[in-house]
């Protein structure tokens, strides 16, 4: 509580300084100007501050993480049909645009299979994502430092849907061979592919793959693979001249490389299959992740995934970038003078800003803005849905209940009716984001703008028991979770190529882009490549994308801010130290426990600041020193 405290008056000053300096920042100059606290802005915003240059970062919305936030259920009703005001001013010159916030949710509903109860305590991911333990995202949060800004668990399994049930994904060697759903002809296949790919045995130093046409590096840069395939190959063409089977195919397709479209249909259309550097790219960097922090390869954020866009917030914050929520943009001049861009306030304050990066569900008007001829964009739309249920998904000989928390769970292509894969991520109270007893299940799917929406009565009805039909016969099926409550909705999402989407129609040098979101529906780490690139087009003599940041200078701010607090706590657990020969015990009041499974990404040779539950929650140290002393 007094840790919190000393948060909530810090964050209090923060916002009396802030809301001082709306005067203030008449006639300033910044480098770049952030509208929109999606990860991507989030990221340039802190890799730009870092760098050295002066940034300011705004967004209309009263929280962090615009397609990327954490919501409660009110919070995401209401952003379903969140729509700025704000009216362009008549005062505007003619080459300019009108910031305000789009429609990126829509077709909110939801549905109660039980009694209704509070669902204050849920809190749901706009656009829940995984990251992989070995990644660039993950090495990129190690390099900058935002790792000691979050917790993450380890995913406890992988499943695939196959033959009406859910069996375990085989990744690592023991898998494969004790799969049930695998021939020993495809067994053997499937060895040798991941032999080819070089991580059968250990794991690499890197986890790219080269940028040379026909070389795939393997454990080191000596080991390669020449000529393994061709440059414009697509990835199911690779895997079936490779001689694999239908069903292992699938396995490697849509299970490893996890695939968001259909990729088997001979009609599919060609734009839409990933090209075979691409796919073999996936399944080495998900193989490459094992065993890293956890027997599968992928990490998910405590309290979810907005905290991944809070993190690298709070580190453009120490750098000196200025943030502002509920703020509002009257116009921005496309126009851009020696200053840079003016940009003016509903408030009526004027600053300037060189650069200018519009997020992605920001909707400036069309007119002022021109397509970049060198982007292939498409729109297309990602089918939600979110459940709550009171039990987990289950697989048949799997002993331990609690290896069956926090699951990916993984449908092909019409398996169910779809079109499309579905992805499932089920989410237990380890990672706080529901109460005990209860899990939050997130499905999606993605579709073009041509194909009908996805059926998800019919998914509901094969996937989970029915709160009446469970309560009546709660055994008759243990496979299938008892859905309490769910609801649905779509976002709509334009994807292109590039990091810029929308260039000022001007002979200079374009200054102002709008981000584009990742097209990956599961994976986070898709984000740093598109970052990197909007970082060096506002930055582009720096030497480094997010140097290695020093620990304990970046975090001297926040260990005298936590030092009286960590003392008092230390000081309130009682430790009786007495002879060698004697017990030492410890008294405290109500003791936390630690997960096991609990995973805090921090560099090995750093060191953890202690928190107050880290003092009580560490053992005593009985060979001659209290616990304090050998804190």
């Amino acid at each position: 509580a007094e840790y919190m405290g000393a948060l909530v008056r810090k964050f209090r000053h923060a916002q009396h300084k802030m809301d001082l300096s709306y005067e203030e920042l008449h006639d300033q100059e910044f480098e770049l100007l952030v509208v929109g606290t999606g990860l991507v802005e989030c990221m340039v915003a802190a890799a730009t501050a870092c760098a050295g240059k002066k940034v300011i970062h705004i967004d209309e919305r009263e929280y962090y993480g615009a397609r990327n936030a954490t919501l409660s259920v009110s919070d995401l009703r209401e952003a379903t049909t969140a729509k700025s005001d704000v009216k362009a001013s008549l005062q505007a010159p003619s080459k300019s645009i009108s910031v305000k916030l789009g429609h990126e949710l829509e077709n909110f509903q939801e549905t109660w299979h039980s009694e209704p109860f509070d669902l204050r305590r849920y809190y749901i991911d706009k656009r829940p994502q995984l990251m992989l333990c070995r990644s660039e995202m993950s090495d990129l949060m190690l390099r900058a430092g935002t790792a000691q800004y979050q917790q993450f668990q380890t995913l406890d399994n992988v499943l695939v849907w196959h033959q009406e049930r859910f069996v375990k994904v085989p990744c690592s060697k023991n898998d494969v061979f004790t799969s049930p759903v695998l021939s020993l002809t495809e067994k053997r296949m499937l060895m040798r592919f991941m032999t080819q790919l070089g991580v059968a045995t250990r794991a690499p130093q890197s986890t790219r793959i080269e940028d040379t046409d026909n070389d795939v590096v393997g454990l080191d840069d000596s080991r390669r693979m020449p000529e393994i395939f061709d440059s414009s190959e697509s990835f199911v063409a690779f895997l079936k001249r490779q001689q694999l089977s239908d069903n292992l195919s699938a396995f490697i397709m849509y299970a490893l490389a996890l695939v968001d479209t259909d990729q088997t249909t001979p009609s599919a259309p060609i734009e839409t299959l990933l090209s075979a550097r691409e796919g073999l790219h996936r399944v080495r960097q998900l193989l490459c992740s094992l065993g890293r922090f956890g027997n599968t390869p992928f990490l998910c954020s405590m309290y979810g995934v907005g905290e991944f866009c809070q993190a690298f917030a709070r580190l453009a914050a120490v750098f000196g970038t200025v943030y502002l929520l509920r703020y509002r943009v009257d116009y921005i001049n496309t126009t851009r003078e020696e200053k840079g861009h003016e940009v003016v306030d509903t408030h009526g304050n004027r600053f300037f800003a060189k650069n200018v990066l519009i997020g992605d569900t920001i909707v400036p008007p069309p007119a002022s803005v021109a397509s970049d001829p060198e982007t292939n964009s498409s729109q297309m739309f990602i089918d939600r849905w979110v459940g709550v249920t009171s039990t987990s998904f289950s697989v048949p000989g799997q002993d331990a209940p609690n290896a069956m928390d926090c699951l990916l769970l993984v449908v092909p292509p019409r398996a169910l009716g779809n079109t499309h894969p579905i992805h499932l991520l089920q989410f237990s109270p380890k990672i706080e984001v529901c109460p005990q007893g209860h899990f939050v299940v997130h499905a999606s799917t993605r579709r073009s703008d041509s194909e009908p929406p996805f059926d998800w009565d019919s998914f509901r009805n094969q996937l989970f028991t029915l709160q009446q039909e469970g309560a009546a016969e709660p055994s008759s099926s243990p496979s299938k979770p008892v859905l309490l409550w769910n609801c649905t909705f779509t976002e709509t999402v334009t994807t292109s190529n590039t990091a810029s989407n929308l260039v000022v129609d001007h002979e200079e040098i374009a200054t102002i882009w709008k981000d584009v979101p990742c097209a990956s529906n599961v994976m986070i780490d898709e984000s740093v490549s598109v970052t990197e690139q909007l970082f060096r087009k506002v930055v582009p003599s720096a030497e480094n994308f997010f140097p290695e940041r020093p620990r304990e200078d970046a975090d001297a701010e926040e260990e005298d801010i936590l030092e009286a607090t960590v003392e008092a706590a230390m000081s309130a657990a009682t430790v009786t130290t007495t002879t060698s020969d004697e017990t030492a015990q410890t008294t405290t009041g109500n003791e936390a426990s630690v997960t096991p499974a609990a995973t805090s990404v921090i560099p090995e040779n750093s060191t953890e600041i202690a928190t107050p539950n880290d003092a009580l929650q560490q053992p005593t140290d009985v060979s001659g020193e209290t616990q304090r002393e050998s804190e």
